[in-house]
Formats: C-alpha cells, sequence, structure tokens
C-alpha cells in the first residue's frame, strides 16, 4: 500500500509543478485570455489559480502547458536494483582487471 500512496504522491507533485509553470506564463492575464492561449476553460483556469491542480488529469495540465510553448519533457528511467536481505548487499569483490592477472 506504500508503494501507491508514493507513487501517487509522486503524480500529485508533477500536477503541481505544471499548474506552478502555466500560472506563471499566465499570469497578469484574464480568465478569457489565459483561455484563448491555453485551451482550457476558464473554470479550469479558476480553480488552478486556487490551488486545485490536484482535480485535473495530467494530460490536460501538460496539453496546456504544451499549447503555451513550455518545454515538456518526461522520462523514465531504470529501476533500481532490489537490494539484497540477507546482508550481502556490497560485498563482491571488484573483477581483475588485465593489469591485476598480469602481477
Amino acid at each position: 500500500m506504500h508503494a501507491k500512496a508514493a507513487a501517487n504522491a509522486e503524480i500529485d507533485q508533477f500536477r503541481r509543478e505544471i499548474a506552478a509553470a502555466i500560472l506563471s506564463e499566465i499570469e497578469g492575464l484574464s480568465v478569457r485570455e489565459a483561455e484563448a492561449l491555453t485551451g482550457l476553460r476558464p473554470i479550469t483556469i479558476s480553480r488552478l489559480r486556487r490551488g486545485l491542480a490536484r482535480e485535473f488529469a495530467l494530460e490536460g495540465l501538460i496539453g496546456a502547458a504544451m499549447k503555451l510553448g513550455l518545454p515538456v519533457k518526461i522520462h523514465i528511467g531504470k529501476r533500481p536494483p532490489p537490494k539484497r536481505k540477507d546482508g550481502r548487499e556490497g560485498t563482491r569483490r571488484p573483477k581483475k582487471t588485465r593489469a591485476d592477472q598480469i602481477l
């Protein structure tokens, strides 16, 4: 259950970051002007300005950011190797190099 909560927390963080980027771009604009630039409905813009980004799908926020011309990159890295539970993590000897074999 903890993994799911951690994943949800990360997704919420992504939403907040994207919403902050959108808000910085539309700062000082009227709702109607922001609507024309982002493609978001006025109620959505109003909710974003009130800090309610959690209610929105990532796809919609990413689409609005892209319409504003913000660069959006998604990077998925490799999963870290599983940790050993028998206490032997990091106990492997380093591989011998060719120089070590000559000596």
